[in-house]
């Protein structure tokens, strides 16, 4: 299994029967807080994996993990994917599995601005790293940054 790709957004959901993916304030990098130290709200990690039909009959690992700008670790999840139903699966090609994963990192705040980065994996494979870029607000909004 592979990751195609990986976002963060406001909400999102993922629709049963489906999948379709629902987003919601999607695509962004940055987020500006009031004040620093704050936690963060809660936003969405949104990863699409791609599946080999022979890997749809097995339990994987989704593993992430938040590292701050020095580089010291915030948070490390293990989390079960269950087996993926195959009555939609063409076998002839790799599908198309997103997840939507609820983050809510209040018991995390961030400490300072800068360049804070999510590293996402599956099954203890390559990871993809996503940056979040963290500002203290200071003035009107900054287009394309996320404000709390």
């Amino acid at each position: 299994m592979e990751i195609e790709f990986t976002f963060l957004a406001q909400e999102a959901d993922v629709t049963d029967p489906g999948p379709l993916l629902q987003v919601k304030g999607g695509c962004f990098e940055d987020i500006e807080l009031e004040t620093l130290p704050q936690r963060p709200p809660r936003f969405a990690l949104v990863t699409m994996f791609r599946a080999h039909h022979e890997e749809l009959d097995e339990p994987h690992v989704i593993g992430v993990d938040l590292f701050d700008p020095s580089g010291g670790e915030l948070l490390h999840l293990k989390l079960g994917m269950p087996c993926v139903a195959r009555q939609f699966a063409d076998p002839t090609r790799p599908i198309p599995i997103p997840v939507a994963m609820d983050m809510d990192l209040g018991s995390i705040p961030f400490e300072e601005e800068g360049a804070y980065e999510f590293r996402i994996s599956v099954d203890g494979g390559p990871t993809r790293s996503l940056p979040l870029h963290v500002h203290e607000k200071s003035g009107p909004l900054t287009q394309g940054r996320y404000s709390v």
